[in-house]
């Protein structure tokens, strides 16, 4: 099953892109920006499947809670919505409801080792109580009905708007359902790793994740005593620990493990996918762990992207994504936000917090900053924080 939805999300995804380029190319021809066409905006069935709308809503019913349960909510403290008792009633129901329908999203949606949001509701909690809406700047987008088409070309761009909406909505479907099936695997290894944890061959459930499938097949039937997991865990643990720092190659060819990739000490260069300046310092987030590190205006340093990362980007200044396309969350939700990205920009996670880094989101450049403003000369000068594009 897990096979099939994965093949169903990749033509989904190919789709998606196709449509979105013919009706991009088709908008064009005809004077019209894509980004400044309204394909998706304010639809109730889009919006369903984006974290953010519930989030809003349930940080506008923290906000009326009483001051004394807010704090506790504050800190994390689910024993505060128990005994609070009607007090908290139908924010503890919307709360459970969240959980329900978006607790299987995590730091990695395509890995099921990652931590998913049911298991740390007391995250979301302060999650939710410390949700800054977004100050979205409002551009005026082109309706349909607005473009002066007659003819067979209104019949093909209608079309085109249709298919390209159609897959829009049937990737963040795809998407759901691969991420739920596939935590669905989580819960099958935590129960087989707990009841290696009671035979006293791992000192951790998680460390399941640290053995290759093949070995625990062997286990399972007793083709093997398992003495030696422990030991296996240790020597993968330290050989993640040795190249977690590493940039990978785009393409590796043979067995042979890749040589260190040197980080260029002067700027860092990705795909452009949301227009604009920036300058900033960049906070590194690996997680929802670290969302408390992220203040307003922060350059957002990510590694990947992912639909559970939308929360951050309502403080975020720009962003910056280790990896990604121009259709990828972090791509579409900066552009929604009107603020600088570049993604597919290896050795971004290197960097330290608190740098000051300028980003170009017209080049894909990511400068580190020196007094004085924009590197580039034809921008020199423009130190204001926020996105230019227009």
């Amino acid at each position: 099953m897990q096979n099939q939805i994965s093949y169903n999300l990749i033509i989904v995804i190919l789709l998606m892109q196709i449509y979105n380029a013919l009706l991009r190319k088709y908008l064009k021809a005809h004077g019209v920006d894509f980004d400044h066409f309204n394909l998706t905006d304010n639809w109730d069935k889009l919006q369903a499947y984006d974290p953010n709308v519930y989030l809003a809503d349930l940080h506008a019913r923290f906000l009326a809670l009483d001051p004394q349960v807010k704090l506790s909510i504050h800190r994390g403290n689910l024993n505060t919505l128990e005994q609070a008792g009607e007090a908290t009633s139908d924010f503890r129901q919307r709360f459970n409801h969240f959980l329900e329908r978006f607790g299987h999203l995590s730091d990695s949606t395509v890995d099921f080792t990652s931590v998913p949001w049911r298991e740390t509701p007391e995250l979301i909690l302060r999650l939710i109580a410390e949700f800054d809406p977004p100050e979205v700047k409002e551009i005026r987008k082109i309706g349909i009905d607005e473009l002066n088409i007659r003819g067979l070309g209104r019949l093909f761009l209608r079309i085109l708007y249709q298919r390209a909406r159609q897959f829009r909505l049937y990737r963040e479907m795809y998407s759901t359902l691969y991420t739920y099936t596939l935590m669905v695997l989580r819960d099958h290894f935590h129960a087989l790793g707990a009841k290696l944890v009671d035979e006293s061959l791992l000192s951790s459930w998680e460390d399941i994740f640290f053995l290759y499938l093949e070995e625990l097949s062997d286990w399972v039937n007793t083709l093997t005593d398992g003495k030696n997991f422990s030991g296996l865990v240790g020597e993968r643990k330290t050989a993640i620990e040795l190249s977690q720092h590493a940039l990978i190659p785009e393409v590796i060819f043979g067995d042979m493990t890749p040589p260190l990739m040197s980080l260029d000490a002067n700027k860092l260069e990705g795909i452009p996918t949301s227009g604009g300046y920036y300058a900033g310092p960049v906070k590194i987030v690996r997680g929802l762990n670290d969302f408390k590190k992220l203040e307003p205006g922060d350059v957002l340093v990510v590694p990947y992207s992912d639909v559970s990362w939308t929360p951050l980007f309502a403080r975020a200044g720009a962003v910056i994504a280790e990896s990604g396309g121009i259709l990828s969350h972090s791509s579409i939700i900066a552009r929604e936000y009107n603020i600088p990205a570049v993604v597919s920009l290896k050795g971004c996670m290197n960097l330290t917090d608190g740098l000051m880094v300028e980003v170009d989101g017209y080049k894909g450049l990511i400068f580190f900053k020196s007094e004085g403003g924009f590197t580039t000369s034809e921008n020199k000068g423009a130190e204001r924080v926020g996105s230019t594009s227009e």
